[in-house]
C-alpha cells in the first residue's frame, strides 16, 4: 500500500497526457496537474 498514492498520480497524469495529444517534453506539467486533482479532490 505505501506507493498506491504514487501509482494513482502517475495513472492520472498518463491520463491526462493521453487526453493532451501525447505532447512531449511537458511530463512535469502533467505530473503538477494530476497532484493539484487529487489534492482538490481530499
Amino acid at each position: 500500500m505505501g506507493h498506491e498514492p504514487e501509482h494513482h498520480l502517475r495513472e492520472r497524469a498518463y491520463f491526462l497526457w493521453e487526453r493532451e495529444g501525447r505532447p512531449e517534453g511537458r511530463a512535469h506539467e502533467f505530473w503538477c496537474r494530476a497532484r493539484q486533482e487529487e489534492a482538490r479532490a481530499a
